[in-house]
């Protein structure tokens, strides 16, 4: 169940800077995704805690390998557009 975050630059906000959380689940055929902004502190090598409610997304899929399909793609595309992968164990709180 990955986490990502993104800390970066966003010229359509107002501060000029973003700092955004991404997390997907797999079980079966059912997909689990939340994001949202984040807070941080320490950096990469700090903590990181949802902000707020954020948005979900759930769904079943037809098959097993659909979602799995869907999961590498989504994880794909995110990490393609600046998104950084949490070390394994550590998670967004909250």
């Amino acid at each position: 169940m990955p986490y990502l975050v993104y800390l970066g630059t966003n010229p359509h906000n107002v501060a000029g800077t973003s700092s955004k959380g991404y997390w997907i689940h797999r079980r079966g055929g059912t997909v689990w995704t939340r994001w949202g902004p984040v807070d941080s502190s320490g950096g990469m090598g700090g903590r990181f805690a949802w902000r707020g409610v954020g948005q979900s997304w759930d769904r079943r899929f037809g098959s097993e390998a659909d979602a799995r399909r869907h999961v590498e793609r989504k994880l794909r595309e995110k990490l393609d557009s600046g998104y950084d992968r949490l070390p394994a164990g550590r998670k967004i709180e909250g």
